[in-house]
């Protein structure tokens, strides 16, 4: 069997490799780390292991479930939630309605800039510049 830069397309993993693969894969490992650990690459072992590769995640994702929802039924409030906003598609919404003085309308101000644009679409001051008018900070804009 060759190793790493072998060249050997026909790696075929032994009945021992493919549960090796299976458990690496449950414990988290990226596919490239597993074929350092075998001595192939990643794009081999993806190639070669998938079925290893998806059970070995699928067991672990079932344990970590399996977990989770036990720390639900112990009483773990927040996993509680989590579990139905996941599970359940439970969602938290908020209903915000802007309005103005007394639920009127909303009154919006216009920024420094577009009233200066506004001046000149209507030509008002055109002939001289403009001294930026002060902020209620003292600034000039």
């Amino acid at each position: 069997m060759g190793g790493p830069g072998s060249g050997n397309r026909l790696w075929r993993p032994t009945a021992a490799e493919r549960r090796t693969i299976t458990q690496l894969a449950e414990f988290g490992l990226a596919e490239e780390e597993i074929g350092q650990v075998l001595g192939h690459g990643s794009d081999t072992i993806a190639k070669r292991c998938k079925d290893e590769l998806h059970r070995g995640r699928t067991m672990a994702l079932g344990k970590l479930k399996k977990r989770a929802f036990k720390m639900a039924m112990e009483g773990n409030t927040s996993m509680v939630i989590f579990l139905l906003k996941v599970r359940a598609h439970w969602r938290e919404t908020e209903h915000v309605v802007l309005t103005g003085p007394d639920g009127g309308p909303l009154q919006i101000a216009a920024s420094v800039l577009e009233m200066k644009l506004r001046r000149l679409e209507l030509g008002i001051g055109a002939d001289k510049p403009q001294e930026a008018p002060e902020l209620a900070s003292g600034e000039k804009a």
